[in-house]
């Protein structure tokens, strides 16, 4: 029975195994005299250029849809599906290690680059086969500055605007035959680097992508609070963009093509996050420094209002105060009229915690009515408190308040912006 059920594992193993079999190109490359390299400048040294070599290639890798399998101490392994793909990779790759040369005289990085094609077993996280094996030696067979391909490479390629010189042949471990080697003459080849990224992007892993994500989450939360809770009256003293700022459900059912636009932009935000292959440092650091601002941001709006007044003192003293009143609705499905009367039309219903700005107020049969800007020159007017009837008691439905800042407002958006600073100046870069 266990023979069995041994034999059905690995039978079903087997035939996984056969379903993930395709046809790659594998590239290796490899740094010329690393050893060295490592001996006379230390493993700090040794580190640094590792990573500064990988942030010049991998972007590379990836522009020319290639897959980084994995890499090994200072080599890179790279899948293709199509060999055109990772000979013009490897091409922009040798010329980017040019370039770094000739705009930095002490840049020492030297890279040989070997690819062959075949058939392998690709799985998620790995790639298995003989066609590995092949590609590692032919990266041997190349010299500093060379990129060889196995003759199935050649064959395999589509374009015809190539240039190749023979190369070495060499007979692959546990074949019987000889393998042909052909070597890129890559040196004229039209520019595939286009422009200079230098030190201000960093080119970014998976992990760095998540890490950018999570700050750019919380640049967008803390953005959206410090607006609800502060900005959005302070621009609402302005009657030309208050109602749109204050309830602009109302004003984009006029304009549906606002929401649409955003939504679009929104996608595109989106699509180019997952896609971003570099972030600008200045951007990393901005970012960053907004993370910890938000922290402290909420941190201290929750905490502070906590501390007895007596240390605080001057903490509840007004700082600022609106020229406008703000009329908040508290009371679901609240009517606005068209005059102020009941009689009059009903223009919309709002519920609690919609806030209009007040323009004008006047009372009609002792009944108080705030006359709010819906629109550009357009208005309603609500009640603000329904007079009781038979059996019912008044009920109020809107308040109206100044928008207050408090110097306790001030010491939380001080500390928030030490806090940015703080993060700013402290974000570090991640080796690659």
């Amino acid at each position: 029975m266990a023979d069995n059920s041994e034999n059905e594992i690995k039978k079903s193993t087997a035939q996984r195994i056969s379903q993930s079999k395709k046809e790659v190109s594998i590239l290796f490359t490899d740094i010329e005299d690393s050893t060295s390299y490592w001996h006379k400048h230390g493993d700090v040294g040794g580190r640094l250029m590792v990573d500064r070599h990988n942030r010049i290639l991998f972007p590379l890798i990836k522009k020319f849809r290639g897959r980084i399998v994995k890499t090994i101490g200072d080599s890179i392994m790279a899948m293709f599906k199509q060999p055109d793909d990772a000979l013009l990779a490897a091409i922009a790759m040798q010329q980017a290690v040019r370039k770094e040369h000739l705009e930095d005289t002490g840049f020492e990085i030297k890279i040989r680059i070997g690819i062959h094609t075949g058939e392998a077993i690709v799985e998620q996280d790995d790639v298995y086969g003989d066609v590995v094996n092949i590609a590692a030696r032919v990266e041997e067979k190349a010299n500093a500055n060379e990129i060889a391909l196995s003759s199935y490479t050649r064959k395999a390629l589509r374009e015809e605007g190539f240039a190749f010189a023979r190369g070495e042949s060499f007979i692959p471990k546990g074949k019987k035959r000889k393998m042909a080697l052909s070597l890129c003459k890559w040196e004229d080849r039209e520019e595939l680097v286009k422009g200079s990224e230098g030190t201000a992007v960093i080119p970014i892993s998976s992990t760095q992508k998540l890490e950018v994500m999570i700050y750019l989450v919380s640049f967008f939360g803390f953005t959206y609070l410090f607006f609800m809770h502060y900005l959005r009256y302070i621009i609402s003293d302005n009657e030309y963009i208050s109602a749109f700022i204050l309830n602009p459900a109302l004003v984009l059912k006029e304009y549906i093509f606002i929401p649409l636009i955003a939504a679009f932009l929104f996608t595109v935000v989106i699509y180019r996050l997952i896609k971003m292959q570099v972030v600008p440092y200045a951007v990393f650091k901005f970012l960053k420094g907004s993370f910890v601002a938000g922290i402290v941001f909420v941190i201290l709006y929750l905490l502070l209002p906590m501390v007895p007044k007596n240390y605080l003192p001057d903490a509840h003293n007004v700082y600022y105060k609106t020229d406008h009143l703000i009329v908040k609705v508290i009371n679901d499905n609240t009517a606005f009229y068209e005059h102020p009367s009941r009689r009059s039309k009903t223009l919309f219903r709002l519920d609690s915690g919609s806030l209009m700005l007040l323009t004008d107020v006047k009372e009609v049969k002792k009944i108080v009515w705030n006359k709010v800007l819906v629109r550009d020159k357009n208005y309603a007017w609500v009640e603000r408190v329904i007079p009781q009837s038979i059996g019912v008691p008044s009920t109020r439905v809107t308040r109206t308040n100044s928008f207050i800042v408090y110097h306790l407002d001030i010491y939380i958006l001080v500390f928030s912006l030490l806090g940015f600073l703080w993060g700013y100046r402290r974000f570090s870069i991640k080796p690659f």
